[in-house]
This record gives C-alpha cells, sequence and structure tokens, in this order.
C-alpha cells in the first residue's frame, strides 16, 4: 500500500513538473514576444493574458484533480485493505465456525459409540445374568429331585433295614455251639 501511495506522488510530481515546465515555457515565449513587439495593441494583450489566466487556471484544476485523483487512490487504497481484513475476520470466524461444528460432530460421535457399547455390555450382563439364574433353577429343581430321591433311598433303606430286623427277630434265638479244642 506504501508502494501504491508512493507511486501515485511520483506520478502526480511527474505531471506537475510538466505543466510547471510548460506554463514557464509559455511564459519566457510570451515575454520574448513583448520584448521584440514593443507596440501591441491593447486587444492582444488582453488576449496574452486571458491566455495566460486560462493556462494557470487550467493548471491549477489540472493540480486538483490530481490530489482528488490520489485521495480517491488512498481512500479505494484504505477501503481495499479494510475489506480484505474484514474478509480475513470472516473467514476466521467461518473456520473457527467449523472447527467447532467437527468439535461437536465428534463429541456426539463419542456419546454415542460410549451409550452403544453401554448398551451392549448392559444387554451382556442381563443375558450372563439370566443364563446364570436359569442355570440356579435348574440346579435347584435337580437339588430338589436329588433330595427326593434321597427321601426315597431313604425310606426304602429304612424299609429294608425294619424287614431285616423282623426276620432276624422271627429266627429262633438260638444258635450253634462251637467247640474249639
Amino acid at each position: 500500500m506504501q508502494f501504491e501511495k508512493e507511486e501515485a506522488t511520483s506520478v502526480y510530481e511527474r505531471e506537475e513538473h510538466k505543466y510547471v515546465a510548460e506554463e514557464k515555457a509559455l511564459t519566457a515565449s510570451f515575454s520574448e514576444e513583448s520584448s521584440h513587439q514593443d507596440t501591441r495593441s491593447g486587444s492582444e494583450v488582453r488576449e496574452e493574458s486571458s491566455y495566460i489566466e486560462k493556462i494557470e487556471v487550467a493548471s491549477s484544476e489540472f493540480k486538483e484533480s490530481k490530489y482528488v485523483e490520489q485521495t480517491e487512490s488512498r481512500e479505494t487504497s484504505s477501503y481495499i485493505e479494510e475489506r480484505r481484513e474484514v474478509l480475513s475476520s470472516t473467514e476466521q470466524k467461518e473456520e473457527q465456525s467449523l472447527m467447532y461444528q467437527k468439535e461437536v460432530v465428534q463429541q456426539s460421535s463419542s456419546q454415542v459409540k460410549e451409550e452403544a457399547s453401554r448398551e451392549v455390555t448392559e444387554e451382556f450382563i442381563y443375558v450372563e445374568q439370566k443364563e446364570v439364574f436359569e442355570s440356579n433353577e435348574k440346579q435347584d429343581v435337580l437339588k430338589e429331585e436329588t433330595e427326593e430321591e434321597l427321601y426315597w433311598k431313604n425310606v426304602a433303606a429304612e424299609e429294608r433295614i425294619e424287614s431285616k430286623k423282623s426276620q432276624d427277630e422271627e429266627k429262633p434265638q438260638g444258635g450253634c455251639k462251637l467247640k474249639f479244642g
């Protein structure tokens, strides 16, 4: 931006020097003419003065237009620089927004994965507990069956013992005598 200002200033200065040189050349040529022609009419002098005034007015208008042009150029450059800064700021905000959205998506994804993992784990634990419960129920049923079988076996054994006792009681009490000799 500094370079553009310097370039615009140097262009302006060259144009100004050119006009000043032309103005001096014209003024010098008019003064030479006036010295060569001592007798001039009043109307010619007025025309010359009018012409010189026009040149001075044109020179000042040129200077003013160059100044306005430079000012506009500076303002335009300043405006362009401000727009660049605004655009840069806007791009940074958009990038930050995208990064935030990406972070939110990643967090949501992680939460979904954690929730799914938790649900799978809970389902697995439920299935295992159900299997353990069913296994315990089966063992309880088998235990009841085994206890019942044992009870009936016990009853049968007691009946046999009773029956043997009653058979032993029915046998005569005398027994054989053994002789040792």
